[in-house]
């Protein structure tokens, strides 16, 4: 079978980056190549949030709206923020899917286990999948309330004394690491750091001055991020994990 091209039945894509409107799907695979081009259904995000640079790369996510006409296969979004005509959405704390003039609805945003928007707008992808290859609403419904995070990636641990710990150590960069935070509503106590990739952490002050308590910096990043985000102006007391108890920061 060598020199056989696949055509998937499905492409999903969240984000899109200049120049070459490459949405993120999996390695080596991009919607400007023949293979997802004539995949049967692809379901694309409609763009919620402005654009944003990550790790130098320039996301945009309205780049997302210019597939429609760059593909032959049959688009369907998926949206946060606005109700759509087609695909699938958030209205009043609900997740609803419509097509060909019907609608469905999957399930409560209060019953997703998982945390922060990133996570809904992963779920409203997942739905838009389930529901084009057939699968039953109320099955589509049942997988998205008994998901278990995947290791790494927001993954709840433990709670020890009345404080609930969150492992999101596949966080790798600011953009990742901004979503994690926005997922709560504030008193956390963040470990930051890890390997640098000449990444700008003033994008996370605002987060940071809103919703964390105290900062432990670690790892290579730390001699960089701490007075890179303590210059942005006054922010939450830093320690290592060493001295946590210490220099002010609380415990």
């Amino acid at each position: 079978m060598l020199g056989r091209r696949l055509v998937p039945d499905l492409v999903c894509g969240t984000h899109c980056v200049d120049p070459a409107l490459r949405v993120r799907l999996v390695p080596g695979v991009n919607l400007g190549e023949d293979v997802p081009l004539r995949a049967a259904a692809t379901a694309l995000r409609v763009a919620d949030d402005p654009d944003r640079v990550v790790d130098g790369v320039l996301l945009r996510p309205a780049a997302c709206a210019e597939m429609d006409g760059r593909t032959r296969a049959q688009v369907v979004w998926f949206r946060r923020k606005k109700e759509l005509k087609v695909g699938a959405y958030v209205s009043e704390g609900r997740v609803l899917f419509r097509r060909s003039g019907k609608q469905r609805e999957i399930v409560l945003v209060s019953e997703i286990p998982l945390k922060g928007a990133h996570n809904v707008e992963n779920v409203l992808a997942a739905v838009c999948a389930g529901m084009l290859l057939g699968c039953e609403a109320q099955r589509v419904g049942d997988a998205v309330r008994n998901f278990k995070a995947v290791e790494h990636r927001l993954e709840y641990v433990a709670t020890l004394n009345g404080v609930e710990f969150f492992n999101d150590s596949k966080a790798t960069n600011v953009d990742a690491t901004a979503k994690a935070i926005a997922a709560f509503p504030g008193g956390v106590h963040l470990i930051l750091g890890g390997k640098d990739k000449n990444s700008d952490y003033t994008q996370l002050s605002h987060l940071l001055r809103e919703r964390v308590r105290a900062v432990y910096t670690i790892g290579s990043a730390a001699a960089k991020n701490e007075p890179q985000l303590t210059g942005a102006g006054p922010l939450p007391p830093f320690a290592t994990p060493a001295n946590a108890g210490g220099a002010g920061c609380p415990v």
